[in-house]
């Protein structure tokens, strides 16, 4: 083992990789209480509102369940922002719906697992040639138009 690794227990290029690792270094019990407590209350709005995206995807409710939990999971690894949120939203529901909507109704499920993992697969190419600074481009008209649009799918969607 090189020298300079010898006296550290986990390489300094792996906590750019997985963040959770660095935050886990200096973590405590007084956090873990306040986390506790912050994971509880969000919880129980998370739950029912991951439900009803499984829905509005064209799902059963549970996969709307399986995805906030995993994204959550997957998300805490590997992103050390404290401003992202991770998990099911409307406008990827909607998105979602729109490319499944067409399949075979006993089809949908392994479809919708597809979608998934090909728009990962396309994320971490976009993360691989750091296309993610090109964001700054978009003007404030058009994300305010597409969330308008995607609220306004949700509102005709419930009539």
């Amino acid at each position: 083992m090189p020298q300079s690794l010898a006296n550290e227990p986990v390489p300094t290029g792996v906590y750019k990789l997985v963040p959770a690792l660095d935050s886990l270094r200096r973590y405590s019990w007084k956090d873990g209480r306040n986390d506790l407590l912050a994971g509880l209350t969000v919880a129980t709005v998370a739950v029912p509102q991951a439900m009803a995206y499984g829905l509005v995807a064209g799902l059963p409710a549970e996969y709307g369940l399986y995805t906030a939990i995993v994204m959550t999971a997957v998300g805490a690894l590997f992103d050390s922002s404290r401003q992202l949120i991770n998990g099911p939203t409307n406008a990827t529901s909607i998105a979602v719906l729109s490319v499944i909507a067409s399949v075979a109704p006993e089809s949908k499920i392994e479809a919708a697992v597809l979608v998934a993992f090909m728009v990962g697969a396309v994320q971490l190419a976009i993360t691989a040639l750091r296309l993610g600074d090109l964001t700054r481009y978009i003007s404030h008209s058009v994300i305010v138009g597409f969330t308008l649009g995607a609220g306004s799918l949700i509102v005709l969607d419930q009539m």
